[in-house]
């Protein structure tokens, strides 16, 4: 009963840190600058990242702007939904201790033992593919601000 707690209160941290997160994205526009750290690999290599534009995609797509967003990185506006619906079932975890189990096996993710490699496969692709500067290639490119 002891550990059951221990994983409410974990899950609740974690969904806390995650809700100000997103709020900080939504109330301060990357645009802008400021706070938010460029991305060292595109600085360093002049080529994007499988997350350089993240945080603008992120920014958009909670303005309910899903185009811009794509257009920043597809990538992340497609993951971000599921990655929504993971953080609503872990609070509704911590708040009521059900429906979530928060020991994650791979048994209980229901994958087929290739998935995690396909998943890592398809990442490596975006990330390639993105800095093809051909069309139609070059639309999976952030827009030409810095890269992050």
């Amino acid at each position: 009963m002891q550990a059951l707690k221990y994983e409410r209160i974990s899950a609740g941290l974690l969904c806390g840190a995650a809700f100000l997160t997103g709020m900080l994205i939504y109330l301060l526009p990357p645009e802008k600058g400021g706070i938010y750290p460029t991305c060292l690999f595109h600085t360093l290599t002049g080529l994007y990242c499988p997350s350089c534009g993240s945080t603008r995609a992120l920014h958009n797509l909670m303005h309910g702007r899903i185009l811009t967003a794509l257009r920043f990185n597809p990538l992340v506006a497609i993951v971000s939904i599921p990655v929504a619906l993971y953080f609503l079932k872990l609070g509704r975890f911590a708040l009521t201790g059900r429906t979530f189990r928060w020991r994650i096996r791979l048994k209980n993710l229901k994958m087929k033992k290739g998935t995690l490699w396909i998943l890592l496969a398809g990442v490596l692709i975006f990330w390639i593919l993105r800095n093809i500067h051909l069309s139609p290639f070059s639309l999976l490119a952030p827009p030409s601000t810095s890269g992050g």
